[in-house]
């Protein structure tokens, strides 16, 4: 324990790196992969602070504040534990991967943290970059602490990744399988303060001083067409380079748009056999001015088609671990409105800017190589162009009857003629003649009566009948059979007028 309070550093600097004062806003420098010097003081000047008591820093139960402290000095943030053991904070969020937290050369953060704890407890430290992590816990005493965690050392450590999200577990550490300390304590709603967070070595003159710029909540459509590049960045799979994309077993492509849709093109996602229940899909990753939902613009909605009925889709516009979404159910299999509406979801909040929207296909069910497609997603403002109204498919019907024409005489042709039909298309027709020894003059929606005396004639079944000796004496007459997905119709033609003659 230590006997004198942390003080804040002095001299803070008037103008800052550009690239510390975009951090918050998650504009990108003009190089990739930026390790930027970040200090947190949660000070008046300190605009990186925001994120730890916006809708995007706590979850799991707790609460933070900013405010003055006697343990410390000057301003710091509380974070009061209540809620679920593994409740955290997300101390920064960069929103574009052209930053990143901690490098092969700087995977030091440190910070100064006070305990309320009677006993020894852990911190756990995360670092994020899109689907992967690395986690650090360390020991803390009872008050004041001063804790440096070397990120790699820690579990699932990876130089490559650009961790872009910096998470703290106050008196929580059991994620990290190699950590040996002190367990974590009983849950009472103790009070932990955090203060002067260096990472990439930064110092007090480090710290973002400029405010983000507010994000603005731009009209847009995703169609997936050639010409929709912000759509095209979702085909594929999520990585810390493409933060947009398929991921968890969730494999998505472009393709043509299954029938019944708006046509074109759709986001195709497959969701593989042994996929996790929570495969999904960023749609997108917003990085610089535009967010998803504001005061106004509350609904997401999109064209879905499920191979599914009563299929879960879920729609989140804050990502883990401080998920915040919507579900819905996909009512049948095909096409279908989809809306979220994010008017009445506990957490959600017109002042935060979402930058997310990731979709998850027949959430909580794991994958089993079922197909699903997306079209049309429309949010702040745009609109989901409404599903064409279905074809009712419809029986043939026979409006004009069958006919036969030609001269009664062997070695003579005779030719069908199919009538006039209603209908759903496509309709097929096919043939059948009979020779009779009744003169039929009336037509009939069936094969010929027992009355007429008919019998079929092997083997002619095309729309032209060349007549034989077999028909002499005879009269000849057509069955013609209309035939779609609904069903079949018949048309009886009527008989030739004469019989056929030598």
């Amino acid at each position: 324990m230590f006997s004198t309070k942390f003080r804040k550093g002095a001299g803070r600097a008037a103008v800052m790196l550009a690239t510390t004062a975009l951090l918050a806003t998650g504009v990108a420098p003009a190089h990739a992969a930026d390790s930027t010097k970040v200090f947190l003081s949660f000070e008046s000047a300190d605009f990186g602070k925001g994120v730890s008591i916006s809708g995007q820093g706590p979850f799991g139960g707790p609460s933070t504040s900013i405010s003055a402290t006697t343990n410390l000095m000057g301003d710091s943030l509380k974070f009061v534990k209540s809620g679920e053991p593994w409740g955290g904070v997300n101390l920064l969020i960069a929103t574009t991967t052209a930053f990143r937290y901690t490098d092969a050369d700087k995977p030091m953060i440190t910070m100064d943290y006070w305990s309320n704890d009677t006993v020894a407890s852990p911190v756990m430290l995360k670092l994020t970059a899109g689907d992967s992590a690395v986690l650090k816990a360390v020991e803390a005493q009872p008050g004041m602490n001063s804790l440096t965690f070397d990120m790699s050392t820690g579990l699932g450590w990876d130089a490559t990744k650009e961790y872009n999200i910096v998470t703290v577990f106050p008196n929580f550490g059991a994620d990290d399988t190699s950590y040996t300390g002190a367990a974590a304590v009983a849950n009472t709603g103790q009070i932990y303060e955090i203060d002067n967070v260096s990472i990439n070595g930064g110092t007090i003159t480090d710290v973002i001083s400029a405010p983000p710029v507010p994000r603005v909540a731009t009209s847009t459509l995703l169609t997936f067409e050639d010409s929709d590049t912000l759509g095209a960045l979702a085909a594929g799979d999520a990585s810390a380079e493409k933060a947009a994309g398929g991921f968890e077993g969730l494999s998505t492509s472009i393709e043509a748009a299954p029938t019944g849709g708006n046509g074109g093109k759709a986001l195709k996602m497959v969701k593989n056999q042994g996929a996790q229940t929570y495969a999904g899909v960023n749609l997108v990753k917003f990085v610089a001015d535009t967010r998803v939902t504001d005061g106004t613009n509350k609904v997401v909605t999109m064209n879905y088609y499920s191979a599914k009925a009563n299929s879960t889709v879920r729609l989140e516009v804050r990502p883990y671990p401080a998920a915040l979404g919507v579900d819905v159910t996909a009512t049948k299999v095909g096409w279908q409105r989809l809306t979220f509406d994010f008017t009445n979801v506990a957490g959600w909040s017109a002042d935060t800017e979402y930058g997310d929207l990731t979709l998850f296909p027949d959430f909580n069910v794991a994958g089993a190589n079922t197909t699903y497609y997306v079209d049309n997603v429309a949010f702040n403002g745009a609109v989901t162009p409404a599903l064409p109204t279905p074809v009712v498919a419809v029986k043939p019907a026979v409006r004009v009857a069958a006919t036969v024409a030609g001269t009664a005489k062997v070695g003579k042709t005779l030719t069908a003629g199919k009538g006039s039909w209603t209908g759903t298309a496509t309709i097929s027709y096919t043939y059948k003649w009979y020779r009779c020894v009744a003169k039929g003059t009336v037509t009939s929606k069936g094969a010929p009566l027992a009355s007429a005396k008919c019998s079929t004639i092997s083997g002619a079944t095309k729309s032209a009948y060349k007549l034989a000796k077999a028909d002499i004496g005879k009269y000849v007459r057509v069955l013609v059979t209309a035939k779609n997905s609904k069903g079949s119709s018949y048309s009886l033609s009527k008989t030739t007028s004469l019989k056929v003659a030598k």
